[in-house]
């Protein structure tokens, strides 16, 4: 075996064993050998899930006329567009819920597990909740801050 083939081989044994405990190493498999060619859609965002008397709480739409949970879209800092060159990453502009530094993002295939990586690291990123809370509730919505400081708050979970 040359070098070359030798450390290519290396290098994908190191990869898949460390993310072999996890679901990115189905999708690092299919992202860098299968489908590296295509560019992805990729949206991150959060929702609260706000339960009052074993009812939920929803609120009205500003984009579409429905009622929903309260949540949205992650902002990026100025700090992303070093990122955003590093990985060939397009902002999803054209997307009619777009909003500006909104992490509405084309992604080329074979860059999306640095990507997600990136974004569990927590740097160049919104990484609280509080702007959307702040949004929804507050600034449009019917509740007014004193309201909020005594609420109980738990981190449920993440879904990937």
């Amino acid at each position: 075996m040359d070098n070359v083939s030798g450390s290519i081989i290396k290098n994908i044994v190191k990869q898949i064993s460390s993310c072999a405990r996890s679901k990115s190493c189905w999708l690092y498999i299919k992202t860098k050998c299968r489908i590296k060619k295509y560019d992805v859609r990729m949206s991150f965002s959060y929702l609260f899930i706000i339960e009052i008397a074993n009812q939920y709480l929803l609120i009205k739409g500003k984009n579409i006329a429905q009622y929903q949970p309260i949540g949205g879209v992650y902002k990026y800092s100025e700090s992303f567009e070093g990122v955003k060159r590093k990985h060939s990453i397009r902002n999803a502009s054209n997307d009619q819920f777009y909003d500006n530094k909104d992490l509405r993002i084309i992604v080329p295939s074979k860059n999306i597990v640095e990507v997600i990586k990136w974004f569990k690291s927590g740097t160049d990123r919104e990484t609280d909740v509080h702007r959307e809370f702040q949004e929804e509730l507050i600034q449009d919505g019917p509740l007014n801050l004193s309201d909020c400081m005594d609420s109980a708050r738990e981190y449920v979970k993440r879904e990937e």
